[in-house]
């Protein structure tokens, strides 16, 4: 568990959502870097891994997923204890300054977690909501999965923001993209009228091959000043960084990703100063 002290200044603690319904667009990348930029920055950041794959945990977690899940240390033991305290499913991360609520297979259990909450797609926010994060994270992000989209409504319902990220590396990347935004929105009307976009974001990108140029000026023409200037480009530091637990700018501050991260986190922050868009399909 981690002990979290309260900061003398009451800042809100900001929450993002990082999701797509299509796979191998990086979301899980994005929510582990953004978190590190904003670390970096002197924020005090905390991530949650809603995806039964847990990849976000098996980055960052000082423990394999499993072994949380034995603990009864997950998010899924946060939605299903409900009298539990939010403070004992946290836990410290690699990357000092940067706490997760870990995720573990667990979480395929969805018929489950709907039947403990009156309506399901609240339960996150129920339980963050038991808890006063303002003073305590300066930023929360949330790591969704592709395949289950319950997971998503419910982060969705929980958060003030959040980032599409779009792999500019394959020509079917648009397809569905409407849908997603749809769905975003349909959750913005029935549940949270607060939900606004900070962007539609560009990964993977590599301006040597046709289809990225392609693919970010369709993005741009379609959706405008909704997609972030900040593109994150395709690279191997990016594994690499991962493989070890640590994010980008901690194994190659000085690459062109680590600058891609750095100027996202800019363009984030300038974002929600100006209080997000309203993204619609």
């Amino acid at each position: 568990m981690v002990s979290v002290k309260s900061n003398k200044s009451k800042t809100r603690c900001e929450r993002m959502t990082v999701c797509n319904r299509k796979g191998g667009c990086g979301k899980t990348s994005v929510a582990i870097n953004l978190a590190a930029s904003l670390v970096k920055k002197g924020f005090k950041v905390l991530a949650v891994d809603f995806d039964p794959q847990a990849d976000l945990t098996q980055t960052l977690g000082q423990s394999a997923p499993e072994e949380y899940r034995d603990l009864e240390k997950t998010v899924y033991d946060l939605l299903m204890k409900k009298d539990g305290l939010l403070t004992d499913f946290i836990t410290s991360s690699k990357i000092p300054g940067l706490d997760i609520i870990p995720s573990s297979d667990d979480l395929q259990d969805t018929p489950l977690i709907e039947s403990r909450y009156v309506i399901p797609t609240l339960c996150l926010q129920s339980r963050l909501s038991h808890a006063n994060l303002d003073g305590e994270y300066d930023y929360l992000i949330i790591d969704t999965p592709p395949h289950f989209p319950f997971y998503v409504q419910a982060a969705l319902t929980a958060s003030d923001w959040y980032i599409i990220p779009v792999s500019s590396g394959s020509k079917f990347a648009l397809t569905g993209l409407t849908k997603v935004i749809k769905g975003i929105n349909q959750v913005r009307m029935e549940a949270n009228p607060d939900l606004r976009a900070l962007g539609i974001l560009v990964t993977l990108y590599d301006g040597r091959t046709n289809v990225s140029r392609v693919m970010e000026k369709r993005l741009k023409d379609t959706y405008g000043e909704h997609v972030f200037e900040a593109v994150l480009t395709r690279s191997t530091v990016q594994q690499k960084a991962e493989s070890r637990g640590l994010a980008v700018q901690d194994t190659a501050k000085t690459s062109n990703l680590a600058n891609d991260y750095r100027a996202l986190r800019t363009e984030v922050l300038t974002r929600i100063k100006q209080g997000g868009t309203l993204l619609t399909a």
